[in-house]
């Protein structure tokens, strides 16, 4: 059931269950859990709710959300500028939210697997180096015993 929720100090009517969602799509496209979006982010907002806005209008756009100025657009400025724009989920909407945090989690495992291949890199080089350095200690080893003979 929709009644009215206060956010940013303006009146919104939007269900629990919309505000949920709502909050789990920000939360995914808030990449750097920064807790606001920039403009980028807000673009792909837009863009997975299926209301693709080409560039010039997007600067608007957020413009238009950020009501407090601060350069990044909170929750709440995000559920106000829908609320009056009449904007309502797609059906498509939780799949497009599911995809983004799936996205995500991708994007952070293989950031994890690069930070762990460059240490795994770094160990071998290191590990490298010291068998070079055992391998050619035990040469001059053999070499010098050999000439003392």
């Amino acid at each position: 059931h929709t009644h009215t929720h206060t956010m940013a100090g303006k009146k919104i009517n939007f269900s629990d269950e919309e505000v949920h969602r709502y909050k789990m799509a920000f939360d995914a496209m808030d990449k750097d859990k920064s807790g606001g979006l920039d403009i980028k982010e807000l673009r792909e907002v837009f863009h997975r709710f299926g209301m693709p806005t080409p560039d010039n209008r997007m600067k608007h756009v957020f413009d238009e959300c950020d009501t407090n100025h601060d350069g990044t657009v909170s929750f709440d400025e995000l559920i106000v500028y829908l609320d009056r724009n009449t904007i309502r989920l797609p059906d498509s909407f939780d799949d497009a939210v599911r995809e983004a945090i799936k996205e995500n989690e991708e994007e952070e495992a293989a950031a994890a697997a690069q930070g762990e291949a460059k240490r795994l890199e770094f160990v071998r080089s290191q590990v490298g180096s010291v068998f070079v350095r055992i391998s050619s200690a035990r040469a001059w080893c053999a070499s010098s015993r050999r000439t003392a003979r």
